[in-house]
């Protein structure tokens, strides 16, 4: 970047929480929002919804905290790349506010042309005022300045080029990049980066039991920038540019909800048929119980468990808004205690697997700053211990599904091998007749169903279809 001479401040110095200042508000809120998501571990997406919603922010400045937010998470790794040379101490080291003023202001220096190049430098210098003493202001300034008067550039890495490279371009910690290019090979791997660092689409799925597809994209269409028709499974919709989703009209109606549609491909494989019985074991916020209510044709039963309350509040709020009336939400944890379930055998079971979330890097593009990739034993046993406990409340004959919105082998193939050769009475399905649409290059030759965001333009998920055959 042509400079020398380091910008030094006391590690750690400064405040630990915000003091009032003039300061644009959706600069402010990116600041807090990036801190907490940051110092408690939190997810973005919640807390951007919920300021979202309570704030009387206009249209453009929701889609400026959006933009600011997911493009500082999304691309951290450039960021601190750009910035840690500049520096004479370790940006690890750094108070968590100032790291992210100096993330926010080379965030819109380097990536969002439409903002000037000062107006950028000012506002975080504002911000740093607002929190910090005048060093740190001065401190912000004399950085965000050498960034702005020496912009840098980055090549596309190469097999031969350093892993700090490919951190530095493609925004992945390195020992995550590793990893993919040891399952995938560099091509994929890079193919892969570079989804992740794309913004998704709005997933809506049309609710079967109320709407039709021309009809919710007639409600949609307005306010998008694009409406398109899903590519994996009927009555979808991929929509981008809509700020927002509750309050209007289809919404309250009932019309759609929003997820992924690699996500409600799922729900497709298990193919429940109306009057059956079905256990979603990890049913979160119900989006894939409630398709398959829609599925059922609302006859039958749904069993849907799981261990968070307040998610469970949401699959409530949602199954009533869509009109599904055959779901029975349980709080528990299957892992630890099934024994509520006395008897009961199920015609379907999904069991969509606590997971790293490394497929949702789209939305979620935290998760790839935390180490991911140590969890994967825990995550591991936890997959494996489930999946034995719900199979033995399938039917003989009755079908599987074990998902997880994760590339790695660890938590997919694995796990499902793994049982398979221990429990001879089931099987692996062929999942060809269970797709609701041809997909070429959805199913691997080993019969696993896979998705990826380069490939399908969806979050990555994993899917093996299991049958319970008679001893």
């Amino acid at each position: 970047m042509g400079v020398e001479r380091k910008v030094a401040l006391r590690p750690g110095a400064g405040s630990d929480s915000p003091r009032p200042g003039k300061v644009a508000v959706s600069r402010r809120l990116a600041l807090r929002l990036l801190t907490r998501v940051e110092v408690e571990g939190l997810f973005a997406a919640p807390l951007l919804d919920r300021f979202l919603e309570s704030s009387r922010l206009s249209s453009l400045d929701k889609a400026l905290l959006t933009e600011l937010v997911y493009g500082t998470l999304r691309w951290q790794g450039r960021l601190d790349a750009v910035i840690s040379p500049l520096l004479a101490f370790p940006l690890s080291r750094m108070n968590p506010w100032l790291r992210n003023i100096l993330r926010l202001g080379a965030y819109q220096l380097l990536f969002l042309d439409r903002i000037p190049a000062y107006a950028a430098v000012d506002e975080a210098v504002e911000l740093a005022s607002s929190l910090f003493s005048s060093r740190q202001r001065d401190f912000v300034n004399a950085v965000l300045r050498r960034i702005a008067e020496n912009p840098p550039s980055f090549q596309r890495p190469g097999p031969s080029s350093p892993r700090s490279q490919w951190v530095a371009y493609y925004s992945h910690p390195k020992e995550l990049i590793e990893k993919w290019i040891g399952d995938w090979g560099e091509g994929e791997a890079a193919a892969l980066m570079e989804a992740n660092n794309q913004s998704p689409y709005l997933g809506v799925q049309v609710n079967l039991l109320k709407a039709g597809r021309s009809q919710v994209e007639e409600a949609l269409r307005p306010e998008s920038e694009s409406v398109e028709e899903g590519s994996l499974v009927p009555h979808f919709l991929r929509v981008k540019g809509l700020s927002g989703v509750k309050g209007r009209r289809a919404w309250e109606r009932g019309w759609f909800q929003i997820m992924d549609e690699a996500s409600a491909l799922v729900a497709y494989l298990l193919r429940p048929q109306p009057g059956e019985e079905v256990l979603d074991a990890c049913a979160g916020k119900g989006g894939k119980s409630i398709l398959l209510a829609q599925l059922m044709r609302n006859e039958g039963r749904i069993v849907a468990v799981d261990r968070n309350g307040e998610a469970l509040s949401r699959l409530r709020e949602n199954a009533q808004r869509m009109g599904v009336k055959v779901i029975e939400p349980i709080m528990a944890d299957l892992e630890k205690d099934a024994r509520f379930l006395g008897e009961c055998k199920f015609d379907r079971i999904l069991l969509d697997a606590p997971c790293s979330g490394l497929g949702t890097l789209r939305r979620h593009p935290e998760i790839k700053w935390r180490k991911p990739l140590a969890s994967l034993p825990r995550l591991q046993s936890r997959q494996y211990s489930l999946l034995e406990v719900v199979s033995s409340y399938l039917k003989s004959g009755g079908i599987l599904v074990y998902a997880t919105c994760s590339p790695e082998p660890e938590e997919d193939e694995e796990v499902v091998e793994r049982f398979l050769r221990s429990h001879p009475t089931f099987r692996l399905q062929d999942p060809s007749p269970f797709l609701p649409r041809p997909c070429p290059g959805l199913i691997t030759p080993r019969g696993w169903v896979r998705t990826f965001p380069h490939r399908q333009g969806t979050d990555a998920f994993f899917a093996a279809l299991i049958r319970s055959c008679p001893g």
